[in-house]
C-alpha cells in the first residue's frame, strides 16, 4: 500500500461551505444503493452510502453536537469523516432497535450506550482516486483524537446489501460486532437493518 500525503486537514464549520460542498461532491460518488438493488445484488465489495446529504442537512449535523474533517491531498478533497456524540445519535435515530448479539455484550455496552456515553462514526470515505492508500486510516485517527469518551460505535448496512469494504475497514481497526440496528425505513430505503461495531480508545 502506497501511503497519499495528506497535506490538510479541514474541520468541518457549517458556515465552510466549500468544504460542505466537497463533502458532498464525494458522498455522491459513493451513493450507489439504488442501482446495486436494480442488479440485485446482495453484498458490495466496494463502500457506498444509502443517499448523500444536502448542504443544509450537513449544516444541521454539523450545529447538533457533530464533527467531521476533510482531507486533503494535493490541494484536492480526498476523503472525509462525520461523527457525533452519543446523544446526539439516540436523538437523530429515536425508532431505531439495537439487538445485542449476546447477553454478554449487552452487560458490557447497554448502560453506556443508553446514557448516550459514546461516540458514533456516523460517515467516513475516500475518493477512488486515494483508495488504499492509508486516508480512512488518518481521518479514523482524527475522530479518536477530536473524542472525548472511550467507547467509539459504528454501523455498517447488512441488510438489503452487505457492505462489505466497510466491514473489512473496522474489523481491520479492531472493532466487535456488538449487535444489531433495525430502522424500518432509513432514507427512503425500508427495513434496513446494520451491523453494530464497537472499540474503548483509551
Amino acid at each position: 500500500m502506497c501511503a497519499v500525503m495528506i497535506l490538510g486537514m479541514l474541520a468541518l464549520e457549517p458556515a465552510d461551505i466549500p468544504s460542505l460542498e466537497a463533502v458532498i461532491t464525494i458522498q455522491k460518488e459513493f451513493t450507489v444503493l439504488d442501482s446495486l438493488l436494480e442488479g440485485s445484488a446482495k453484498e458490495s465489495q466496494t463502500g457506498f452510502l444509502i443517499s448523500a446529504y444536502q448542504l443544509d442537512e450537513l449544516q444541521r449535523f454539523l450545529s447538533n453536537d457533530g464533527w467531521g474533517f476533510l482531507a486533503l491531498s494535493q490541494n484536492l478533497p480526498a476523503g472525509y469523516v462525520m461523527a457525533s456524540s452519543g446523544a446526539s445519535f439516540l436523538n437523530r435515530h429515536p425508532n431505531t432497535d439495537l439487538t445485542w448479539n449476546s447477553s454478554a455484550l449487552e452487560v458490557r455496552y447497554r448502560k453506556d450506550y443508553e446514557a448516550g456515553n459514546f461516540e458514533y462514526l456516523d460517515q467516513i470515505a475516500v475518493t477512488e482516486a486515494v483508495h488504499r492508500r492509508g486516508v480512512a486510516d488518518r481521518l479514523h485517527e482524527e475522530f479518536v483524537r477530536k473524542g472525548t469518551k472511550p467507547l467509539k460505535l459504528a454501523a455498517v448496512l447488512d441488510e438489503p446489501i452487505r457492505n462489505r469494504a466497510s466491514i473489512n475497514f473496522f474489523e481491520s481497526l479492531g472493532y466487535e460486532k456488538v449487535g444489531s440496528f433495525f430502522t424500518a425505513e432509513l432514507r427512503g430505503v425500508k427495513n434496513v437493518k446494520s451491523t453494530v461495531y464497537a472499540k474503548e480508545i483509551r
